[in-house]
């Protein structure tokens, strides 16, 4: 699994987008379902929405309209044969930068530690994706006692100059 991460420098207040991708080396790879859970700091970023790859459905129980019961997710392709391949898209996680810092964002295993499963519910052995997002500050405004003291600062040299 990869994170595939905005290319520019994220900002406080801005929103965007993380896709989360799968790949299998083998047809005996080939997946049917995924439990995973993603981890981050939460006074960094909030999680806005989700959006699934096409290929998935939504567990029975899996509310995607409230957040707080989206992690961790079990998702499912409704349609056989298993899928197999390079980039499959998994789940784009769409977010606000809240503050400045840097955050982990990794996978984990979901409820029932199965992580990947093939057709026959068997566990397939999968890496977890992690990537680090770092949000930059806002430009800080001078405060206007700042601004007030070195104009004074300046009209005093002005002032000492000329009498020299």
């Amino acid at each position: 699994m990869s994170f595939d991460t905005p290319d520019n420098e994220i900002q406080v207040n801005d929103t965007f987008s993380v896709n989360l991708f799968a790949e299998t080396t083998t047809d005996s790879d080939a997946f049917f379902s995924w439990d995973l859970s993603i981890n981050f700091d939460s006074s960094i970023f909030n999680l806005d929405s989700l959006v699934l790859g096409d290929e998935f459905v939504s567990a029975p129980n899996t509310n995607l309209e409230d957040l707080s019961a989206t992690l961790p997710l079990s998702l499912a392709n409704p349609f056989f044969p298993s899928i197999s391949g390079d980039d499959i898209l998994l789940i784009s996680f769409n977010f606000t930068a809240l503050a400045a810092g840097t955050s982990e964002l990794f996978t984990s295993l979901g409820n029932n530690d199965a992580g990947f499963t093939s057709a026959f519910l068997q566990p397939l052995d999968a890496t977890h994706a992690s990537t680090s997002l770092t949000v930059q500050g806002a430009n800080e405004v001078p405060e206007p006692g700042a601004l007030l003291l070195m104009l004074l600062t300046s009209l005093s040299l002005m002032a000492f100059r000329r009498k020299a």
